[in-house]
């Protein structure tokens, strides 16, 4: 296992790559933690996805809680595998928001 740790990041509707496996592993990510760094008003939903680009395939939908100390992690049960290559990406469907936390999963070869 691995955990990726995620500083302070902005998010837009644009994918943010945030874990990059290398072109030639994918991941098997098994869960994701995040809050939103200082206090605000309401939850954020956050899209994990499948590499960079537009038609990429979304895996989870988190409702990120309004601050950092009530992050819970959210499991992926066995885990998810990415395309071989294509980094984690987050995003939200729309505005823009900020986010900390971590991911754990496993980089897989070939």
């Amino acid at each position: 296992m691995t955990i990726q740790n995620l500083g302070t990041t902005a998010l837009t509707t644009t994918g943010t790559p945030v874990w990059d496996p290398g072109s030639a592993r994918s991941l098997l990510l098994h869960c994701a933690c995040l809050g939103q760094p200082g206090a605000v008003s309401a939850g954020l939903l956050v899209h994990l996805c499948d590499g960079t680009a537009t038609g990429a395939g979304t895996i989870a939908c988190i409702t990120v809680p309004s601050d950092e100390a009530g992050a819970q992690p959210y499991g992926l049960g066995e885990g998810v595998q990415l395309t071989k290559g294509n980094p984690l990406c987050i995003k939200v469907p729309a505005g823009v928001g900020t986010v900390a936390g971590y991911f754990v999963g496993d980089y897989i070869l070939g």
